[in-house]
């Protein structure tokens, strides 16, 4: 329920910018702004995961988020119709989201016993991508009929559902960091973890591929429905859903080939398959085709990126876990963002279609690079170290 609000204020952000502005890059800018604070805070908020109490940090974050919903709310209702205005407040939602991002992750492991941790994993990005589908759906109807404003405050009351949840559920202690260890440390010991352990080191750098490359589609969605297909609010909120759409169902379809296929091997075809959907969509005639596209690219981009968090969770030791994530949410939120602002520059430049032939190639180049590298490959399907 608290997500589908994010994913309602997900949507109408940009659709607002690109109305305010008519620009690519104010829209690439949005989502860098929204996310790349997680860059500077990822490592801190996985050293603050392994030494608090990650309920309380978890309802913390939550709430802040909530009053940040409300108060873009509130400016929209108030007429503000500045760009920066908007911009600052989506950057202090990016503050408070990287704070809570690797408490999130880390929670899922206090949950359930490690046996079962990679269906917990996927069930957790399943519920994240499922909102995904039916938040832009109806924010596109929101937008349409009441505004962005309702958008907002739909975003903050949903926040309740998370707070109550948080509250009600029961958890296993973590394995807190020694309070005695400085911050500062505790982050060096996190990357230096991360760098020597293969398939984590491996999991990271395609992360980063596919959050460059492969997820800013999504932001870039305003732009083709304006100015490539000539639609309205409605369809916008079904292309942007389509992607959640498709990101829920590859969860689950990716999920289930592990059962039978190594991981490496799903997340190899995934981003061949990835590449060719970026280019389809670059490429498609009419809003049908595009549609179809977003919706393929995005079960291949989330659901090897599931399985790359997957892989991750099951390596890493239980002490080290919260700053691993860290760092994690550190290559992730960095990635998306950064590949937003890029993309949107180069769309106003070459064109949206260009740009995503181009981001098409470059990732069937990732694609045929790791294709060729098996000590890379078998890294993905490492065991875990002990704890």
């Amino acid at each position: 329920m608290s997500n589908v609000g994010t994913w309602m204020q997900n949507a109408a952000v940009p659709y607002v910018m690109y109305s305010l502005t008519e620009s690519s890059a104010w829209v690439g800018l949005s989502a860098f702004a929204m996310l790349f604070p997680g860059v500077v805070l990822g490592p801190v908020a996985g050293a603050m995961a392994d030494r608090l109490d990650r309920r309380r940090l978890l309802s913390w974050s939550q709430a802040s988020q909530a009053v940040v919903a409300f108060a873009l709310a509130a400016v929209w209702a108030a007429g503000v119709r500045s760009p920066s205005a908007i911009l600052a407040i989506v950057a202090v939602g990016g503050v408070l989201f990287g704070l809570g991002m690797p408490a999130w992750q880390g929670f899922v492991s206090d949950l359930v016993p490690r046996p079962v941790l990679p269906g917990a994993v996927q069930w957790n990005s399943m519920q994240f991508h499922g909102s995904r589908a039916i938040g832009p759906a109806l924010a596109g109807l929101v937008l349409a009929t009441l505004g962005p404003t309702w958008a907002f405050v739909a975003n903050g009351l949903s926040y309740a559902a998370v707070l109550v949840a948080i509250a009600l559920v029961s958890a296993r202690p973590g394995r807190p960091a020694p309070s005695g260890q400085r911050v500062l440390r505790q982050l060096k010991d996190g990357f230096s973890y991360a760098r020597h352990h293969e398939g984590i080191a491996v999991s990271l750098v395609l992360v980063a591929a596919v959050g460059f490359l492969g997820n800013p589609v999504v932001q870039l969605a305003p732009v083709f429905a304006e100015r490539i297909y000539g639609v309205g609010a409605g369809a916008y909120g079904v292309l942007t859903a389509a992607f959640g759409f498709g990101a829920a169902s590859g969860i689950y379809v990716m999920g289930r080939l592990t059962r039978t296929h190594p991981r490496s091997r799903i997340v190899l075809a995934g981003l061949f398959v990835l590449a060719g959907a970026l280019a389809a969509f670059g490429l498609a005639p009419v809003y049908g085709v595009g549609l179809a596209a977003v919706l393929l690219a995005g079960s291949c981009a989330v659901g090897v990126g599931t399985l790359l968090l997957t892989s991750v969770q099951l390596q890493v030791s239980d002490a080290m876990r919260g700053r691993v994530l860290g760092v994690y949410a550190m290559v992730f939120t960095a990635s998306y963002p950064i590949g937003a602002l890029a993309q949107g520059w180069l769309a106003d430049r070459i064109g949206p279609r260009a740009n995503e032939l181009v981001v098409a190639l470059a990732l069937l180049a990732v694609a045929t690079v790791v294709a060729t590298r098996r000590p890379w490959l078998r890294g993905l399907d490492g065991a875990a170290l002990a704890p």
